[in-house]
């Protein structure tokens, strides 16, 4: 069960390292709340979502679902709380 977690967890970090730089980069959502949109590059954005998925391969490969599970999960709750959290003024302008 330890082995499960950890490798969830590892994963979770992971993945929300790439996710968080979608978010703070996304253009539509920085107009929403009345600042600059950042110009976007569709190869850098293409690159961060297989990044940050790609911890789902491995865990697939290694059979282990329930951390896959537990991980898609996981990153469903990380991407709606960093929706949630409103954009500021940043360097990624």
């Amino acid at each position: 069960m330890k082995t499960t977690l950890s490798i969830t967890l590892i994963s979770l970090a992971f993945s929300a390292i790439f996710l968080w730089r979608l978010v703070v980069t996304n253009p539509k959502r920085r107009r929403t709340h009345g600042l600059q949109a950042v110009a976007q590059d569709k190869e850098r954005n293409r690159l961060l979502w297989i990044l940050s998925l790609s911890p789902a391969l491995p865990l697939l490969i290694a059979q282990f679902f329930s951390a896959l599970v537990m991980w898609l999960a996981g990153l469903l709750l990380i991407g709606w709380l960093m929706a949630v959290v409103p954009p500021r003024q940043s360097k990624y302008q």
